[in-house]
């Protein structure tokens, strides 16, 4: 058998597909959700690094008017710690 994805793997697989996507209105929502902003694809990439490398700029103002209500981790900038 494979192994089971928790819910909270599938949701950060959501928000990272939104990001690439460029669908800022899903990142906005899942984030509001409590999607953990420090999610990163098999490369290492995080959500903002994702919007930056495909020019999403509508998902980069979305994070920002987030910023605002929630402040990340010093990860989702910078991917680290």
């Amino acid at each position: 058998m494979g192994a089971s994805v928790s819910a909270s793997h599938r949701r950060e697989e959501s928000l990272l597909l939104s990001v690439c996507e460029g669908e800022a209105a899903e990142v906005a929502s899942l984030l509001e959700e409590g999607v953990d902003v420090d999610a990163f694809d098999d490369e290492g990439s995080r959500p903002l690094h994702l919007a930056v490398a495909l020019g999403r700029q509508s998902v980069i103002e979305a994070r920002g008017r987030e910023d605002a209500v929630k402040r990340p981790s010093p990860a989702f900038f910078w991917g680290g710690e």
